[in-house]
C-alpha cells in the first residue's frame, strides 16, 4: 500500500490491504518513498480485510529542525536553529528542550541544586534564536528542538541533541572560614577556605586580602596606608601582612575570584595590633626648683602617631651634675653627698595623650645641679 503523506491527517485517509497468508505481523507502507512498517490487527481471518486509520501522530514531519548555532554567557543559552524543510504540515511553534548533563556524577553530588530534569520553553518560530534563561554558570546542558504541529498540537521529530557549557562567572559567595590574627605590633596572619562549590561559578585564578584601617583613629600615621592588598594564587589560602602600624584597628576581608570578575568579600574580621615601645621620646617643657631639695618636672608626651600604644606610664631619670662653681672653693661638706648617677622615678602617666604632664623629684641636695631625662 502506498499513502501519500500529505494526506495523512487525523480521520482523513485510510490504507486497506489483504492478509494472503494469515502470517504477517505488520503491513509494510510506503510513505512518499519512505517505508513504514504498520502492525497489523492482532486477530484477523485469513484473507479478511482490514481497515487502518493513520493520525498526524504517526506521520510525523520527515525533515527535523536543525540547531545552527548556540550562543552562550555564563547563565544563558540563546539556540539558534532551521524550520524543518518540505514539511507540509503547518508548525504552531516549537519547544525547546534543555538539561544539565547527569555527568559526571561528582558534579551533582557536589552541586544539589543542579537541575538534571528536562525542561522545556516554547517560541513561536525559527526566526529568532530562542533564550533560556536563569542557567548555572560552566555547567553543560544537553538542547534539542521540537517542531509542534497545528494539528492536534502533536509533535514532530526532534532535531539532534546538542551540548553547549556556559561560561564562567564571578564567585557567587566569599571565601570562608575567614580568620585573623595579630602576631606583633606590625604584622598580622590571614587565612581562609576557598568559596562553596555551588558558588565558584568557575575555576579560582586569585584571592585578594584587604587590611583596612578604621577611621577616627589619633594614633595612627597619617603617611601610612591606610589599604593594605594582597593578591596571591588560588594555590594560596593564607597571607602574612608586615606593613601594620603598632596599635591600631584593622578591618580584614578576603575575596576570590575567576577569570570572570571579582565575588564579593567576606563578612570583615576587626583586628588590632600589637601595642610597642614609643618610637619618639617626651619633650620636657621645664625644670623648675620648688624648693632647696626638690625640682618640678613638667614635659608632653610623645606625637600620638608616635605612641605605638597606650602610654601608662613615664620613667624620669635624675642625675647629679658637680661642678666647681666659679669663684667658689668646694666645702669639705659637699663629700657628705655621694655622686647621684641615673636615679629613677615612675610616674603615672596622664591617660590624656595630650595633656601636659608634671612630677615633682624630692630628696635632692641643695644648691646642686640636676642633669633629668624623661622614657
Amino acid at each position: 500500500a502506498t499513502l501519500d503523506q500529505t494526506r495523512a491527517m487525523t480521520g482523513a485517509s485510510s490504507a486497506g490491504g489483504y492478509v494472503n497468508n494469515g502470517g504477517l505481523s505488520s503491513l509494510p507502507i510506503t510513505i512518499n518513498g519512505s517505508s513504514l512498517n504498520v502492525p497489523t490487527p492482532s486477530s484477523y481471518d485469513a484473507f479478511a480485510a482490514f481497515n487502518i486509520t493513520f493520525n498526524t501522530t504517526v506521520c510525523f514531519a520527515r525533515r527535523a529542525p536543525t540547531i545552527s548555532t548556540i550562543t552562550t554567557t555564563s547563565t544563558t543559552l540563546a539556540v539558534a536553529f532551521q524550520a524543518p524543510q518540505d514539511i507540509p504540515f503547518a508548525i504552531a511553534s516549537y519547544l525547546v528542550f534543555y538539561r544539565a548533563q547527569p555527568v559526571p556524577v561528582q558534579n551533582i553530588l557536589l552541586n544539589p541544586t543542579l537541575d538534571i530534569q528536562w525542561q522545556n520553553i516554547s517560541v513561536p518560530s525559527a526566526a529568532a534564536p530562542a533564550s533560556i534563561t536563569n542557567l548555572q554558570p560552566v555547567v553543560t546542558y544537553d538542547v534539542y528542538v521540537v517542531p509542534v504541529l497545528q494539528a492536534g498540537g502533536a509533535l514532530g521529530i526532534a532535531s539532534t541533541l546538542s551540548s553547549n557549557t556556559t561560561l564562567e562567572a564571578a564567585p557567587g559567595g566569599p571565601p570562608t572560614t575567614v580568620t585573623a590574627t595579630p602576631t606583633s605590633a606590625t604584622s598580622a596572619s590571614v587565612t581562609w577556605s576557598p568559596p562553596n562549590i555551588t558558588l565558584q561559578n568557575g575555576v579560582l585564578t586569585t584571592y585578594t586580602v584587604t587590611l583596612t584601617r578604621l577611621p577616627n583613629q589619633p594614633r595612627a600615621s597619617p603617611s601610612a596606608n591606610a589599604t593594605l592588598t594582597y593578591l596571591v594564587l588560588a594555590n594560596t589560602t593564607s597571607v602574612v601582612s608586615n606593613d601594620l602600624q603598632p596599635a591600631i584597628q584593622y578591618n580584614v576581608s578576603v575575596t576570590a575570584a575567576t577569570s570572570a570578575g571579582v565575588g564579593p568579600a567576606s563578612t570583615p574580621l576587626t583586628i588590632t595590633s600589637f601595642e610597642t615601645s614609643p618610637s619618639a621620646a617626651p619633650t620636657i617643657t621645664a625644670v623648675s626648683p620648688l624648693s632647696a631639695a626638690s625640682l618640678l618636672v613638667t614635659w608632653t608626651p610623645p606625637p600620638l602617631s608616635q605612641q605605638n600604644g597606650q602610654i601608662d606610664k613615664y620613667l624620669i631619670l635624675y642625675s647629679r651634675i658637680d661642678t666647681v662653681r666659679a669663684n667658689q672653693t668646694i666645702l669639705a661638706s659637699d663629700a657628705l653627698f655621694p655622686i647621684i648617677v641615673n636615679q629613677t622615678l615612675n610616674v603615672t602617666a596622664n591617660l590624656n595623650d595630650s595633656t601636659t604632664n608634671t612630677a615633682i623629684i624630692t630628696g635632692l641636695t641643695p644648691y646642686i645641679s640636676y642633669q633629668v631625662q624623661i622614657q
